[in-house]
């Protein structure tokens, strides 16, 4: 059977669960405000907390981003993923196998994995062509975040060039990537972007707007 698993997007905006909360921010409410631009993907990340609590802010996120047109990922959790109704799953740089979340979401949903370098890029078989290999990676940090302090040395544009030579899937980058720095990143290789800390406020609809006309501008 042919797999109906969507093209992997090329704007991906990513609400954390605990920035939300130090900024106090209602998490669903982010999402309704994102996702009502017809953004095209939104990672729900929610790190540490019962997959009991998870799971009813995880269905309704992906519920409006069904109705949006969203690409609706959650970060981490394979099982929570399956039962919230997840376009698909972000695994972290050490999280569970490809192999894991295909057989928990099935043939259609997208799969990526977080790397920060080249080893783990090849961990994820992203080199060459795997068949258990995610559908992207998220390279990061690409610069310094604006959302928390990174224990990792930015990649830089050379590092991220050098991620995207190497990768057979698409990269998007991740990692203090502002719309003024969305030009140059794509012009490295990569195939998106992805952002945190950049919508966490009260204005994300229009911070939406603003990586949108970046993107179209550097295509």
């Amino acid at each position: 059977m042919e797999s109906r698993r969507p093209p992997v997007p090329r704007l991906f905006a990513i609400v954390d669960v605990a920035e939300c909360v130090a900024r106090s921010i209602d998490p669903l409410g982010l999402v309704a405000a994102i996702a009502g631009t017809q953004f095209p993907a939104l990672v729900l990340r929610a790190r540490g907390g019962p997959a009991g609590e998870l799971l009813p802010l995880a269905d309704a996120t992906f519920r409006l981003c069904r109705y949006t047109g969203t690409v609706g990922i959650l970060a981490g959790d394979i099982d929570v993923a399956a039962a919230a109704g997840a376009a698909g799953v972000h695994l972290a740089a050490a999280g569970p196998p490809v192999s894991a979340a295909r057989a928990a979401l099935g043939p259609d949903a997208l799969v990526g994995a977080s790397v920060h370098g080249h080893a783990e890029l090849v961990a994820r078989g992203a080199v060459g062509r795997s068949e258990l290999a995610a559908d992207y990676v998220f390279a990061a940090p690409v610069f310094a975040p604006t959302s928390k302090v990174s224990v990792r040395p930015p990649l830089d544009l050379e590092g991220l060039a050098s991620l995207c030579r190497s990768s057979a899937v698409p990269v998007v980058a991740l990692g203090g990537v502002t719309t003024e720095r969305v030009g140059a990143v794509v012009a490295a290789g990569a195939h998106g972007v992805a952002a945190l800390g950049a919508f966490a406020t009260p204005t994300a609809a229009a911070v939406a707007r603003a990586y949108a006309t970046a993107l179209r501008r550097a295509a």
